[in-house]
């Protein structure tokens, strides 16, 4: 069994009569050949310059301002050439990662919520599911043979980049947030569901049944198919004292570094799911893959196609060169930690066995 997801890449409608609605953006990766040329009014130029301005303190434009003068084009170049200088190239080839810059007038409000006015967001998301097929747990007990807490530590890892990875963590979080209102299980929910239906005048045993019938997936299937320790919210080890293998420290130092920075403006969609399944091993990466296309389907039909495949952004006022250098930074680190995440996971990729 693969991971066949009905609906996946940007906003797209669903039902019948639906038309693809493509996403206006600057870069693409790996492509690299869809540039949005259109700039509005005079505040979004000015925007562009002062991110422009910005960009060019990270990473020098002065080769791409000999060649080119329109703001759009050169932030459009710039940015493609900033995210390929610290993305691993195997990575760059396996991923095709949308970014749009978008002031209050144009963003995606549908997609990401309501942008505070006279604010510009740089969002990023995948246009593609990444099939990769890694039993992690073969890595887990290796590592916890090695030191024990180390391969949970590893998991979360995975569990927390900000670019979200179906870690088993993660899945359980998607089936809280999309399933549950955000509980630990399901008895809340087919309680209020009830409760409605009784208000409703139902009678009870047909307002529970309706309510049992709401509930998308249950606590019980994680707890049947997945080992506690790998997505319960009372063992997580977010952090790991001792001294880690040297396979692990870059990683370990780009989980770290995104941490220490704290920033609020950064956001996601409100249908973030995510772009690859890791399972611990073939069992578990298929019930995942089952889960994911039990809550993504449901939930994307649910938002009218409204959903982003590993979504994240970060919001400035274009004419604060504080905010915008902090967003800038924050999209390095962010990029950086899911990019080293996604070359460890093609390095351990197996191919799926064949039933």
């Amino acid at each position: 069994m693969r991971l066949q997801p009905a609906s996946c890449g940007r906003k797209r409608q669903t039902g019948f009569h639906a038309r693809p609605r493509p996403a206006a953006h600057y870069v693409t990766l790996p492509s690299l050949d869809k540039v949005q040329e259109s700039i509005g009014t005079r505040q979004q130029v000015t925007g562009l310059c002062h991110i422009l301005a910005e960009l060019n303190t990270l990473f020098p434009l002065e080769g791409i301002l000999q060649k080119e003068n329109n703001p759009a084009t050169v932030l459009s170049m710039g940015m493609r050439q900033w995210l390929e200088s610290f993305l691993p190239s195997d990575v760059v080839q396996q991923i095709s990662l949308s970014v749009q810059i978008a002031s209050d007038e144009d963003f995606d409000e549908e997609l990401f919520g309501e942008l505070p006015p006279d604010y510009m967001a740089v969002t990023f998301q995948l246009d593609r599911f990444l099939d990769c097929y890694c039993p992690f747990g073969n890595l887990i007990e290796e590592y916890e043979k090695k030191s024990p807490g180390l391969g949970r530590y590893l998991l979360h890892i995975f569990t927390a980049c900000p670019f979200i990875i179906g870690t088993p963590g993660n899945l359980y979080e998607l089936a809280s947030y999309c399933c549950w209102e955000n509980e630990d299980d399901e008895r809340s929910f087919i309680e209020d569901r009830c409760a409605e239906e009784v208000a409703a005048g139902n009678s009870e045993e047909i307002a529970r049944e309706y309510a049992e019938s709401q509930v998308t997936i249950r606590y019980e299937e994680f707890e049947k198919n997945l080992p506690l320790w790998s997505f319960s919210r009372k063992e997580n080890p977010a952090d790991y004292r001792k001294r880690l293998p040297e396979e692990l420290r870059h990683l370990d130092r780009l989980y770290r570094t995104y941490r220490r920075h704290k920033y609020t403006d950064n956001f996601w969609p409100r249908l973030n799911l995510p772009c690859v399944i890791l399972g611990l091993d073939q069992p578990t990466f298929d019930f995942l893959c089952h889960a994911y296309n039990r809550i993504g389907n449901e939930q994307v039909q649910y938002y009218d196609g409204c959903y982003c495949l590993a979504g994240f952004g970060c919001a400035f006022q274009p004419t604060n060169s504080s905010q915008i250098r902090n967003a800038l930074q924050e999209i390095r680190f962010a990029l950086e930690y899911f990019g080293a995440c996604i070359q460890f996971l093609l390095q351990h990729r197996e191919e799926y066995p064949n039933d």
